[in-house]
Order: structure tokens, then sequence, then C-alpha cells
């Protein structure tokens, strides 16, 4: 029997494999952040450790999915910090180019956390549809999946939702947690960085994002979806 293996990997360099389940989690601070002076792990902000973050629970789920399948090289899985798009008010076409480095046709699966940085909404539901489309096009074969705002910004999600139904792209739905503060880090949040050591969230931007909690369930919402579309 073939013995599977899992090795995650988080960062741009992305080296896909035909023998591997290949995963791609493209999204903004929420899915990665990097390492700076109010944040101290290269994973999801406010998490309290890389184990914690939504994306290494996908990864965990993934791996329990997969245990009876024959992917020799295991699970290739990366994280993809695509702010700059999100912040971009004009033009955001010519920002797509910067995917084409990491995005390829033997990804099985690409979840997009986009929209909580966008402020300016005059082009977004075009800029939004165009980013779908030219993901769709480089990963012809690909399930993608878009995840719903985790704040509460109701312009933006349901721009999201009205594309995502449109082009007939998975969706999930966070506004049952919206303002809810069970789901939100919050300052004095004790979390551990790349170093091992203990910090605490002092940084007001920070605290606003997911906790563990929050993370969870943005993960089991993802992993739901996909084992509802696979037993369609």
């Amino acid at each position: 029997m073939t013995t599977v293996k899992f090795a995650v990997t988080v960062n741009s360099e992305t080296e896909w494999s035909d023998e591997a389940f290949n995963y791609l989690a493209l999204g903004n601070s929420i899915t990665k952040h990097e390492i700076c002076s109010y944040w101290f792990d290269e994973v999801g902000m406010a998490a309290t450790s890389e184990k914690t973050d939504y994306f290494h629970l996908v990864c965990n789920a993934l791996r329990g999915l997969f245990r009876k399948e024959q992917y020799n090289d295991g699970l290739r899985a990366y994280a993809y910090n695509f702010s700059v798009w999100e912040k971009q008010i004009n033009d955001r076409t010519q920002i797509l180019g910067a995917l084409n480095g990491i995005l390829d046709e033997r990804i099985d699966l690409i979840t997009i956390q986009l929209g909580e940085n966008v402020d300016n909404f005059e082009t977004f539901e075009r800029d939004y549809e165009e980013l779908l489309v030219y993901i769709k096009k480089k990963c012809p074969n690909t399930e993608i999946i878009a995840v719903g705002n985790f704040w509460n910004y109701p312009e933006c999600e349901n721009i999201k939702t009205s594309v995502t139904k449109r082009l007939l792209i998975d969706y999930v739905d966070l506004t049952k947690i919206w303002n809810n503060d069970e789901y939100i880090a919050g300052m004095g949040t004790v979390v551990y960085g790349a170093d091992g050591k203990k910090y605490m969230i002092e940084h007001e931007g920070v605290a606003t994002h997911p906790g563990d909690k929050g993370m969870k369930y943005i993960a089991d919402s993802i992993i739901n979806k996909i084992t509802e579309r696979w037993n369609r």
C-alpha cells in the first residue's frame, strides 16, 4: 500500500506536483501576513499559532479526507497574500499577472479570501469578476471556492455573492458571525511567534482579525463546502 505523506509549505515559491493534491489559498492578512513590528509569524493574522490559522486547519482536514486516496507526493499547499489587488483602486486587471508564477493547471483546489481591504467599489464588481475569470482560465480544472467577508461590509458582500453566483463558483458565507466578538481575537490575546516566544496583541487592527474560533469557523465552512461538492 502506498504511503501518503503530507508536507505543507507556506511560501510563494510554489512547486506543484503531478502526484500530489495541490491547494492554493489566496487572500489577505486573514490568510497570511508577513512578520512586522505588530505581527509575529508569517501566518493568518491573529491566529494564536501556525496550527490555528484557517489555512493550516484546512490542510489538516484535507489530510483526513485523503487517507484513502493515492497521492504519492502527498499535499502541496501554499498560502499567498494578494492584498495588493484589494488596495489597488484603478486598473486592478494589471495586477493579475502577478499570479502567473503560482497559478498552474495542476492545482486541485483554490480558495479566494479577498475583499476586506477594498474601500472603493466603483469598479469592484467588474474587477472581482475579472479576477475569478482569470484564475478559472489559468486553472480550468481547479475547484474554486470564494470566501465571504469576515467583517460586516454589506456592499462588498453583495457584490461577491452576485459575481460568484453568476460564475457558478462555490461561496462560503460568513455573515452568521458578523459582529460577534466570540470570533474576533481582541486586544491582549496571547499568540506565539515564529521564534516560539509568546507575544500579546497590542495593535487594534490585528485585534479585529479572527481569533482561533473565527479561524476555525472559516476552515470548517470551507471543508463543508468541499465535502458538499464531492458528495454531489
